[in-house]
């Protein structure tokens, strides 16, 4: 069996526009690898990612800017991700996320 090439050699990166920002993305696990898989692959996707390694983290992360999605972990260091999750579901600001 003959598997296609990963690529086409026939695109280039001049020939392929790049992709438009598709939305912003803060994603939040204290596993440093997976956190580093994870902004890769959206990144790759064409979202703007940011991460955050504690819920504390997170809680900065949306001063800072809030994001059209938070994929959140449940077992943070510093608290329960549910818990986080209720906390950031009865923020106002964030009702659109």
């Amino acid at each position: 069996m003959q598997f296609p090439p990963a690529e086409d050699p026939t695109l280039s990166a001049a020939k392929t526009p790049p992709l438009a920002c598709r939305g912003r993305v803060l994603l939040v696990d204290d596993d440093n690898a997976l956190r580093e898989i994870g902004l890769t692959v959206l990144q790759d996707a064409g979202f703007e990612a940011t991460s955050a390694a504690t819920g504390g983290d997170c809680l900065h992360a949306l001063q800072e800017r809030l994001p059209d999605l938070i994929l959140l972990d449940i077992n943070l260091p510093d608290m329960d991700g549910r818990d986080l999750c209720r906390q950031l579901k009865a923020d106002t600001r964030l009702l659109g996320i």
